[in-house]
């Protein structure tokens, strides 16, 4: 499978709250964890699918982060779910970091070295 991101990302373990539309006047909250997040978007895991496409915003530590579902798998105990951010809504770690923040590309280099 090939990489399809632009931007490092950053892995992460932290509660985000959720909110989302399915279809036009079905809006639903839930909690989710936060597995990794990257400027253009973020993977989060749920109990239970989103259609793609579905207007999304994520919550982290009271900042809001607006975008669409790109994605929705199934592994082993969860959904896992792709959230591609709008371009009003790119994230920093200036701007909110996660607990448990992760630099994946800080890991290579210094795995590199």
């Amino acid at each position: 499978m090939s990489e399809k991101r632009v931007a490092g990302r950053f892995l992460c373990a932290d509660l985000v709250r959720v909110d989302w539309m399915e279809g036009e006047d079905d809006f639903r909250s839930s909690e989710a964890v936060l597995e990794d997040i990257s400027q253009q978007g973020a993977c989060i895991e749920m109990e239970e699918a989103v259609m793609l496409g579905s207007m999304m915003m994520l919550t982290i530590d009271g900042k809001a982060f607006h975008g669409h579902v790109s994605h929705c798998n199934f592994r082993d105990y969860g959904y896992f779910i792709g959230v591609r951010f709008g371009e009003e809504s790119l994230w920093s770690s200036g701007l909110v970091a996660p607990r448990h923040l992760t630099n994946l590309c800080a890991l290579a280099e210094e795995a590199d070295a």
